[in-house]
């Protein structure tokens, strides 16, 4: 503790508490000496006078000042204490102390456990700051902790699980469910909306990294509470599709638009999707990219 410690600094032998009188009183010498011979000569007698009034003094010494500790002094009183089984989760600060631990230490562990710490094993004892290895061997085979007490990583999970938003169907979501993600304000919830009208609907959450103005890193944040219903895309038939409406969707446009009409107009009704290959302008990126919303019937 921290009486012992300045203790420690102030307990000196028999020949040093000597030496510091010894010393002391040769300073009050020099600083009076001038006084005691002021308007006469230096007088020897007196001197000698004065040196054998400080060797007796440095005999009673002893006798003045309070016995130091020395070696074959008796060792301090042992701290009593007294050990029983014990829940380091639950113990009061009154426990602690017949355990012989430290007020210091209590705090250590009262911070510790008020601040949601948990002890799940009796070895996680050990880990609490300025506990003294033998203090953690005395007591190791006195704790019991309760057995209905988790690991923190499965308490961390629960709590994750709990605060967990629910999933968002990007298919069927209005801005005011949207505008619940990180991240997504007002702004982005009502492009993604209307560019899921020009589309037909998102057959791919992924789908959602086109939408102008959303960071990648606010995607990828979202992108596990979001799902896809490809059941409510709606679908063009290519054989009676206006050209105005194939050029509004954001996969054809306009060139490719005129392409389609062109071919069909020349070699008439699509049979089957994959005839689309046979536009000079459809590449199998793009025909991957449009198929899911187009239709031959």
């Amino acid at each position: 503790m921290l009486a012992d410690r300045f203790k420690e600094y102030f307990n000196f032998s028999r020949k040093e508490r000597t030496g510091i009188i010894s010393l002391l009183l040769l300073i009050l010498i020099l600083w009076f000496l001038p006084a005691a011979f002021e308007g006469e000569e230096l007088d020897i007698r007196k001197l000698e006078i004065l040196e054998g009034d400080v060797a007796g003094f440095i005999q009673n010494a002893d006798a003045v000042l309070p016995p130091a500790e020395t070696a074959d002094d008796p060792p301090e009183q042992e701290v009593v204490y007294r050990l029983f089984e014990f829940d380091p989760n639950t113990l009061e600060r009154e426990g602690w102390l017949q355990l012989g631990l430290s007020a210091q230490t209590i705090t250590t562990i009262e911070n510790y456990t008020s601040r949601g710490g948990k002890f799940y094993r009796p070895e996680d004892f050990k880990k609490i700051f300025g506990l003294k290895k033998e203090e953690y061997d005395r007591l190791y085979p006195y704790i019991r902790i309760r057995k209905n007490a988790k690991p923190a990583k499965q308490v961390a999970a629960k709590q994750h699980a709990v605060q967990q938003p629910a999933t968002i169907e990007i298919n069927t979501a209005d801005a005011a469910d949207l505008i619940k993600l990180k991240g997504i304000g007002t702004v982005l919830s009502k492009r993604i909306v209307a560019y899921r009208q020009k589309l037909g609907g998102f057959y791919t959450v992924g789908q959602l990294n086109e939408i102008y103005g959303l960071p990648d890193s606010t995607f990828q944040h979202i992108r596990a509470q979001l799902s896809c219903d490809l059941s409510g895309i709606v679908k063009m038939n290519i054989n009676t599709a206006h050209k105005d409406s194939l050029k509004a969707h954001p996969y054809v446009k306009y060139r490719l638009a005129d392409a389609v009409i062109a071919y069909r107009e020349q070699h008439g009704s699509f049979k089957a999707l994959e005839e689309l290959k046979q536009v000079h302008m459809v590449t199998d990126e793009i025909f991957e990219k449009i198929k899911p919303y187009l239709t031959v019937e």
